[in-house]
């Protein structure tokens, strides 16, 4: 089969124009990539800055957790110091709110802390102590 031009300019410029068009979208394509490619490479930039940040701030703050960890281990190095100390005192044998209770009200109503520490039962220490708190609190008003 013999194609036989009949119209040669016809057929330039239509080769020409097809040409023109093939230009044009190799253009705008490479100045797509081109424009992608910035835009990547500030993107990555942002991100290697952002990780420098982070990176210095893991090192301050793994700097202050050693620093507490070591000032954590001198306090309990400090408070095994006193564990004898502790062993021999019974907490539980402490005053108890009722008992704080009837003191106050007995300071209050004037009572001599001997006569409170002998009606309850308490330790006259404690009886002096709880006087004293009140004293201060009443003139503190």
């Amino acid at each position: 089969m013999e194609i036989v031009l009949t119209y040669p300019l016809l057929y330039c410029m239509l080769l020409a124009t097809v040409l023109s068009a093939c230009l044009f979208l190799f253009i705008s394509v490479k100045r797509d990539l081109a424009w992608a490619e910035a835009e990547l490479n500030q993107r990555i930039h942002a991100v290697e800055g952002e990780t420098v940040r982070l990176a210095a701030n893991n090192a301050d703050t793994s700097a202050k957790v050693e620093r507490l960890s070591a000032r954590i281990s001198t306090a309990e190095e400090k408070l095994d110091l006193f564990a004898p100390a502790r062993a021999g005192v019974d907490y539980s044998q402490g005053i108890d709110l009722n008992q704080r209770t009837q003191v106050l009200r007995r300071a209050r109503r004037g009572d001599r802390p001997e006569q409170a520490a002998a009606e309850l039962g308490l330790p006259k220490s404690e009886v002096d102590l709880l006087y004293k708190v009140h004293r201060a609190v009443v003139k503190s008003f």
